[in-house]
Formats: C-alpha cells, sequence, structure tokens
C-alpha cells in the first residue's frame, strides 16, 4: 500500500514540492526520531543495513580525457589500476549481502576501458549471477585490438558518451584530438553487435555543445546511422545542461549551446538520500559512501574503509557511514556535499518511520 501512495506522490508533485513535503515530515518529528536512532549503532543498522542493489565498482582513475564539464582535470588523487581481487571481493560480498541486481563499472573520474583487465571484472560479476553489467565510456579505446571481444561478451549495458564527432568540435568539449579514433571503434563495435548480439544494449550518450539535429550530421555520425536505424545503437539522453561539481566546474568551462544548471538554493538539513543507495569502490579498495562529486579528491569525509580489511556488510551503514549521517543532521556536511546540485533529500518511508519510532519507546 505504500508503495502505490508513494508512486502517486511521485506522480503529481514536482521536485520542489516533494523536497518540501519531505522537510515537513523531517521538522514532524521523523528529524529527531531518526536522529535518535543514528546515535545507536545497533538500532541503526537493524533498521537500515540492506545490500544495495547497485554497487559502483571503480576500475580505474585514470582517464584519457579531459572533458570540458568534467572534475577529472582537478583530481589530484595518484592513478591506479584496481586490481582483480579487490573486485572480485566486491562482487562477492554484495553477492553476500543479498545484493547483485547491477554492478556498475563507472566511475567518478576516470574510463573503465583504460583498465586492462576490465575483462576479468565483467566476466567475474556474471559468473557470481550479477544481472546487470554496465559502464560509461568516452569508447576512445574501443578501436583496440580486441577489446571488444574480450569485453562484450560479458556486458548487458554499454553506454558510450560523445559530443559529436566533428573532429573540432570533439577537440573543444573533450579537449583530445581524438573523434576519428572514436568513430573507427565505434564501427568496429557496430559490427560486432550486429554479428553477436553483444553487449546486451548500446547507448551512443550525446555530451553536445550544439544542437542534436546539428551534431547527427557530422560525417562521423552519419556513418553510424545504420546502426541507428537498425537498432543496433540507441540513443541515450542528450545533454547540454552539466552539473558544477559542487562548484569546480563554472561557466568558463562551457563552450557553445553548454549551460550550467542552474537549481535554488535549498537548506541541506536532511541528510542527503544518495547515501543510503550510491556506494562505490574506489581502484584501491577504499569503499566511498556516494559515488556522486569530488572536490580535488576522492579521499575526503565521504571515504569508507577498504573493502580488502573488512567485509562490506560491516562497511555500508557501519560506524563510519553511520557518522556522516549523523553529524550531517549537525550541519556537518561532507566538503562535496555542500555545493553539489544533485542533493535529494532522504525520503524515509512509513515502514522506517515505524520502525525508527518504536525502536526508542
Amino acid at each position: 500500500m505504500y508503495s502505490r501512495i508513494k508512486r502517486e506522490i511521485s506522480k503529481r508533485l514536482t521536485k520542489e514540492a516533494k523536497n518540501k513535503f519531505k522537510r515537513a515530515l523531517w521538522k514532524s518529528g521523523v528529524g529527531h526520531i531518526f536522529r535518535t536512532v543514528a546515535s545507536d549503532k545497533v538500532k541503526f543498522e537493524k533498521i537500515f543495513k540492506q545490500a544495495p542493489a547497485s554497487i559502483m565498482i571503480y576500475p580505474t582513475n585514470l582517464c584519457n580525457a579531459l572533458c570540458s564539464f568534467c572534475a577529472y582535470p582537478t583530481n589530484t588523487d595518484p592513478k591506479k589500476i584496481m586490481p582483480n581481487e579487490i573486485a572480485f571481493k566486491a562482487i562477492d560480498d554484495l553477492i553476500a549481502m543479498g545484493g547483485g541486481t547491477i554492478a556498475d563499472f563507472t566511475t567518478n573520474l576516470g574510463d573503465p576501458l583504460v583498465d586492462p583487465n576490465l575483462a576479468d571484472k565483467l566476466a567475474y560479476a556474471k559468473s557470481k549471477g550479477v544481472r546487470i553489467t554496465r559502464f560509461f565510456t568516452n569508447g576512445i579505446l574501443l578501436d583496440r585490438t580486441g577489446l571488444i571481444e574480450k569485453v562484450a561478451p560479458h556486458l548487458d549495458e554499454l553506454h558510450v558518451s560523445l559530443p559529436g564527432l566533428d573532429r573540432k568540435n570533439y577537440l573543444e568539449v573533450f579537449r583530445v584530438d581524438k573523434a576519428e579514433k572514436v568513430g573507427r571503434g565505434l564501427i568496429k563495435l557496430g559490427e560486432h553487435k550486429a554479428r553477436t548480439g553483444k553487449p546486451g544494449r548500446v547507448f551512443i550518450e550525446i555530451r553536445a555543445s550544439r544542437a542534436l539535429e546539428v551534431v547527427m550530421q557530422d560525417e562521423g555520425m552519419r556513418h553510424l546511422k545504420p546502426y541507428f536505424d537498425t537498432g543496433v545503437f540507441e540513443l541515450g539522453f542528450v545533454r547540454t545542461t552539466y552539473e558544477n561539481w559542487s562548484g569546480v566546474i563554472s561557466d568558463k568551462e562551457m563552450i557553445g549551446d553548454m549551460k550550467l544548471i542552474r537549481r535554488p538554493p535549498v537548506k541541506k538539513d536532511i541528510p542527503c538520500g544518495l547515501l543510503f543507495f550510491n556506494p562505490g569502490v574506489l581502484p584501491d579498495g577504499h569503499m566511498r559512501a556516494c559515488s556522486c562529486w569530488y572536490l580535488t579528491t576522492n579521499y575526503d569525509k565521504l571515504t569508507l574503509p577498504k573493502i580488502t580489511e573488512r567485509p562490506l556488510a560491516d562497511i555500508l551503514f557501519g560506524d563510519e557511514h553511520r557518522k556522516i549521517m549523523l553529524d550531517w543532521t549537525d550541519g556537518d556536511l561532507p566538503p562535496p556535499c555542500s555545493g553539489c546540485s544533485n542533493y535529494e533529500p532522504a525520503f524515509f518511508s512509513l515502514k522506517d518511520v515505524v520502525k525508527m519510532a518504536t525502536s526508542i519507546r
């Protein structure tokens, strides 16, 4: 019944109205109840600890592009490739917790195809029963000999981001001269998928500084038209508006039709909902409570213990994770969260509220 009510509320209310509704609930006493529960390890874990439906596994933090809309150029972390053993441990722990719907090998910096052992990680996930494997890539390495043949059989969704395939525009937006290389790789990918059916689905994600009709007239994009026409490729999200990466990206990085997303200031008194279901595993095995943005490093207040030192079940909603949420209720937000435009106040279900209220009687 609650799920039906929640769906009905979601359909009828704007995002702003939903957030006002969440804040009204929070102020009516849910905030006090949550803080009381979050102060108690046993109660908090009993109510909130659960396997995430999806986990992000960062195969690398190294990228081969310098996209104008991305904070990667400002990142100061040492560059690494995730050892297979760390990815395997993350997958094993996820399955042991009862999760395993999605293993997402996208990172909040870096390109997954840079990892020479990515196919091993994907194959392991599928062998353990993970339902959907996926990742986003700029596609620059798709033309590498044998790469598609190794990766594709174990991949359910591949999302290739590009601004189009005009050489000059690609260089302006992605800041590397790789348009022709990407075009060659996409044709190889299209031929492979047409022949084998793998990957399961291929989405071309447009990160544009120009109108879509202009992008699709690029010579390289015209070469891809047969794959769109036959359903081998699908058009993904067409983006001309971009997040500010907690203030790291400014208007000066925007090119042509690109615009920063402007959202009205919002009071962030309720912990962000992404803290409950958006975990990631960094290349060295550290967990991250949220796979959203960073300022200059992924090693900040959102960083949790290493998965190689403790089971995933002990880390998610464990002491360090719980402290992030408890500190939030005191107004002490992790650095990237203060300016993050992805903020979405947590919405506690009626079931959760009843459990929390009952536990503190």
